[in-house]
């Protein structure tokens, strides 16, 4: 996990001072869901609105919320800001510009078809990786259903998608959940989450039942009377299903054996690590980890140079901006450096390892030492973990011009500014940043950007700190190591 402040704002108030609805996505009485775009910014997002009443414990579900916004996996929609009205909570998340899983889903059967073995395989080996992660950090996220998959890119050799709406049941009243239960047949419950059971493995359990409905268009537990919620749940409880679906798509033998192993009883249940070891998902992995499969993953190499240059020989209270504004970057903006993380990330763990690193730098950019790597390896892993985690990755590696594109560092600049004064003051900055940085070299950084010396940082003063460079940039000793990398250019390259 990046070592950062929590990246999300918990906002007393309405979240409209800050937002406008633009869209309304879905209604109901149990939750809402709008498009919105910021007043600030102008970035769109979207909103999860859920009434207060729906919760026992206020407190418990901010940290919860703090917990999930801690997630730095790139298949995970990330929160932006939390709003606390006096009636509701309001969840601001990113949009994804994509389509639903559910939706893709219904446009495949109007042609009689579904999802490809093949797609099918890229999908649920992408949704196994992500609750792999979430697992690890002890994260259930509960609600893994058709609706909440969204298919972010849908290139045909590729597909790239983002897991929204963790449940936060435990958090529910009684008489919530009673009545969440109530609307519709939930064909992804395993047989222990009936019994009021969740853990991992029911997660893991449904994204089974996701794979069975993807491969056929049609859930794995079906009754001859429509509707019927009690034959259906008594079946799942009974392991009752084939795969003589209503659409007459058949199933080969390796997704077969696979559902067959997930949709059983938890005790013989696959666990993350045994699913993505599995043969139905080892040749898509080989296929998707060609580093130099796709064209548009062969970029330049002194692009990612001179970026992290850059980021390394930032200041501090530089660095620690970009790591808030780099939490509000949308897919789009680093899509491609998304993709790159991928291709590195060899054991599908969500991170980057020495080995893994040097393999993949070794492979692009073959005239480099193995002293060089490491040196720059140890440069990117910021929080000393012997990893490089995905936001570090983004962060060392992004062109930092985007940093001063656009208005979302006035997103943060309004954070910071608790008086609402259109200024920050030293203790405002120093809070906004955490309290965990040098706080010497804060206070000398916030006097350099204090250009007016009023003790205030400006909007003006703010943005500009964005800009600002080291006056001995060149001549610093990370610099001049950094320099010998630049030898022996290779036309394959990974990296922006």
């Amino acid at each position: 996990m990046l070592d950062k402040k929590d990246p999300i704002n918990f906002i007393t108030g309405d979240y409209k001072l800050k937002y406008e609805i633009i869209n309304t996505i879905q209604e109901e009485n149990f939750k809402s869901i709008y498009l919105v775009k910021s007043k600030i910014s102008e970035e769109i997002r979207v909103l999860n609105t859920i009434p207060k009443s729906r919760f026992k414990n206020i407190n418990n579900l901010k940290k919860d919320l703090h917990k999930l916004s801690e997630i730095d996996n790139l298949n995970i929609i990330k929160i932006i800001d939390v709003f606390i009205s006096f009636t509701s909570i309001n969840i601001i998340t990113e949009y994804i510009q994509g389509v639903t899983l559910k939706n893709k889903l219904t446009s495949l059967l109007d042609e009689n078809k579904a999802f490809s073995e093949e797609k099918a395989a890229c999908i649920f080996r992408q949704i196994i990786l992500a609750l792999k992660y979430t697992h690890s950090n002890n994260i259930i996220h509960g609600e893994i259903k058709l609706e909440n998959i969204i298919i972010a890119n849908e290139d045909e050799e590729k597909c790239v998608i983002k897991i929204a709406n963790f449940s936060m049941s435990n958090n529910y009243t009684k008489e919530f959940l009673d009545l969440k239960n109530k609307i519709g047949i939930n064909y992804y419950h395993s047989p222990e989450s009936l019994d009021g059971e969740n853990d991992e493995y029911s997660d893991i359990w449904s994204a089974g039942v996701l794979l069975y409905l993807i491969l056929t268009g049609a859930p794995p537990f079906i009754s001859d009377i429509e509707g019927d919620e009690k034959i259906i749940y008594n079946k799942i409880k009974k392991f009752d299903f084939n795969y003589n679906n209503k659409n007459g798509i058949l199933i080969s033998y390796l997704p077969r054996k696979l559902i067959s192993k997930i949709i059983c009883p938890k005790e013989d249940r696959l666990n993350c690590t045994e699913i993505l070891n599995h043969k139905f998902l080892e040749e898509i992995n080989y296929k998707s980890k060609n580093p130099f499969e796709h064209k548009n993953q062969i970029i330049r190499q002194s692009s990612f140079l001179n970026n992290f240059k850059e980021f390394n020989n930032s200041f501090l209270i530089q660095k620690n901006l970009y790591k808030i504004l780099v939490h509000r970057f949308s897919y789009s903006e680093i899509k491609n450096l998304n993709e790159i993380f991928i291709v590195l990330d060899k054991d599908n763990d969500g991170t980057i390892s020495i080995k893994e690193f040097f393999k993949g730098m070794k492979a692009v950019f073959p005239n480099y030492s193995s002293k060089e790597i490491k040196e720059l390896f140890d440069l990117i892993d910021i929080n000393h973990s012997k990893k490089i985690n995905y936001s570090e990755f983004i962060l060392a590696s992004v062109n930092k011009k985007i940093f001063q594109e656009g208005e979302k560092i006035f997103e943060i600049f309004d954070i910071a500014d608790n008086s609402h004064d259109n200024k920050i003051s030293y203790n405002e900055f120093y809070r906004l940043l955490g309290k965990d940085i040098d706080i010497k070299k804060f206070k000398e950084e916030y006097l350099k950007f204090d250009e007016n010396k009023d003790g205030f940082i400006s909007k003006d003063e703010f943005k500009k700190i964005l800009t600002k460079k080291k006056e001995s940039i060149l001549q610093t000793e990370k610099t001049k190591e950094l320099q010998v990398i630049e030898k022996g250019c290779c036309n394959q390259c990974l990296f922006i």
